[in-house]
């Protein structure tokens, strides 16, 4: 391994803050090797910061290019264009000579594609903030039990079984009691429920089937 210096240190910062460079150009230019590299970053102290901070730096001019190319297309921009023209010179036909030169200058529209994506981009910023306004802190989740018809019928059938067959005069006397008479229509509304239900399934017991069978068989009696 190559001993520290700090002029190579000092290199090796300025490449990658002003050139970009990556660290296989780091290590080609100042001929040291990638364990080299990473050795001193993680032995020789301050290195590994001043690192940092160059990449950081780095990203920050990068990211100042990206805004001003970015508020170049959305403004609009003015474009130069040069054309020279050159002809051999008649004394010394090797000689080339500047015949004309034209300058151009257009102006060039905003980029409509980038306004889009701009635009696209701060309604989804947007949106997603309203969302999180809008969600409140605290959600109630309800269950909700999915029983089978068979299930509904056979709980029923026990709560009519289990309910005894009280008196009139008895029943009269049990309204007075709320939890008594909040049974009684507890129960009335399963035994409603379960005629309903026996009812639906003897109506579709009697509907008629079709047999396509026995029509073909009354069309060749015919």
């Amino acid at each position: 391994m190559a001993k520290y210096n700090e002029s190579v240190a000092e290199t090796i910062v300025s490449l990658i803050e002003d050139d970009f460079c990556s660290v296989a150009e780091i290590c080609r230019v100042t001929g040291i090797s990638r364990k080299t590299f990473y050795c001193w970053k993680e032995t020789v102290p301050g290195l590994a910061k001043e690192i940092f901070d160059a990449e950081c730096r780095r990203e920050n001019r990068v990211r100042q290019m990206l805004y001003s190319s970015l508020k170049k297309r959305l403004d609009g921009y003015m474009m130069v264009e040069e054309k020279e023209t050159f002809l051999p010179d008649e004394l010394e036909p090797e000689k080339l000579v500047l015949q004309s030169k034209v300058i151009r200058r257009k102006y060039c529209l905003p980029d409509l594609k980038t306004i889009k994506l701009l635009l696209d981009r701060q309604d989804r910023i947007a949106l997603s903030k309203k969302n999180e306004e809008d969600i409140p802190e605290e959600m109630d989740i309800h269950i909700i039990d999915k029983t089978t018809p068979t299930d509904i019928e056979n709980e029923i059938t026990e709560h009519i079984e289990e309910s005894e067959i009280v008196p009139a005069e008895e029943k009269e006397s049990l309204v007075d009691d709320p939890e008594e008479a909040e049974v009684k229509i507890m129960l009335d509304r399963l035994y409603r429920l379960k005629a309903e239900r026996m009812r639906t399934i003897k109506a579709s017991n009697n509907h008629p089937v079709f047999s396509p069978a026995g029509k073909r068989g009354k069309k060749r009696r015919k």
